[in-house]
């Protein structure tokens, strides 16, 4: 299919490290243009160690053959670009960059009639649904080239988020929920209830409580920010102290008369043993009469 060279037309991107028959992706790639057949067409591609296949290798050489002008993107730091010497020798421009996605999905957008072609690894699935993703989010078409070139896109309606999902089914939302969300979430759960939008956040929370009946239970189930932890650690602790049996205390009180009784009794013990005792004077003997002895005298 060859066109004449010019950076204007259709210019379609391929990226991706699955296998597919070349003339299979050939005979897609001409059906897909088949309604443009006198638009300039430009290939880009992605030529790294780690987003190379043969097929990649093979579409190279198809534009080669079919005079096709192409572009090849390859990572600055990849130390085995050597290995690509072939295709990037034949190519109109090549850009060394340090994130070739990236770099592709910028050229894409503004390129005329750009265009993603995957060659979806489903070994990579996840890595793949990221980068269709972005692609799609920035507005460039994307394609499946390993499925019969199927066009990829968002389900209807546009892109699906969580909150719009959340919004649609029978799910009531707390306060603390919704002051989570920014305006644009806050419309659209309002929408879904018939409930008018307000610019003021505060006042669409409140009229989506109100619409779902449930001011009052959301208030009872929002803990308060100025309450401190320890307050709710101190009720807790409270409600799992058990009761005492009354016979419990009585045996208690028992005790401790009994102690009373015996500790007031060993006090009075060693007062009695440590005080002197105070005993009565013993009386004077009463004085006896002096008694002289008569001496007779000798004459």
């Amino acid at each position: 299919m060859p066109r004449r060279k010019s950076s204007a037309g259709i210019t379609i991107g391929f990226f991706g490290t699955a296998e597919m028959d070349t003339d299979q992706a050939q005979t897609l790639v001409e059906e897909h243009l088949s309604a443009h057949p006198d638009d300039p067409l430009h290939f880009v591609f992605v030529v790294t160690s780690d987003e190379y296949s043969e097929t990649v290798g093979e579409l190279v050489t198809m534009a080669v053959n079919s005079e096709i002008p192409y572009e090849v993107i390859t990572w600055s730091d990849d130390k085995s670009r050597s290995s690509f010497r072939d295709a990037i020798s034949a190519a109109s421009k090549t850009h060394s960059v340090s994130n070739p996605v990236e770099f592709l999905k910028t050229l894409l957008v503004e390129s005329p009639g750009g265009r993603l072609f995957i060659l979806w690894d489903k070994e990579r699935e996840d890595e793949m649904q990221e980068i269709a993703t972005g692609f799609l989010s920035a507005g460039v078409s994307t394609y499946d080239l390993t499925d019969g070139l199927t066009e990829i896109g968002f389900p209807e309606g546009g892109e699906s988020t969580e909150e719009e999902d959340v919004a649609e089914g029978e799910v009531i939302y707390s306060k603390s929920e919704l002051q989570k969300l920014d305006r644009q979430q806050l419309w659209q759960i309002a929408d879904s209830l018939g409930v008018k939008r307000s610019r003021s956040n505060p006042a669409t929370i409140e009229d989506i409580l109100e619409k779902q009946g449930e001011v009052e239970e959301a208030a009872e189930a929002t803990v308060s920010p100025e309450e401190p932890p320890e307050t709710q650690v101190a009720v807790a602790v409270v409600e799992e102290v058990a009761v005492v049996p009354e016979e419990i205390w009585e045996r208690l009180d028992k005790s401790l008369d009994q102690f009373t009784t015996r500790l007031l009794g060993g006090l009075e013990n060693l007062l009695a043993k440590a005080t002197p005792v105070a005993t009565e004077p013993e009386p004077e003997p009463e004085p006896q009469p002096t008694r002289r002895r008569l001496q007779r005298s000798r004459s």
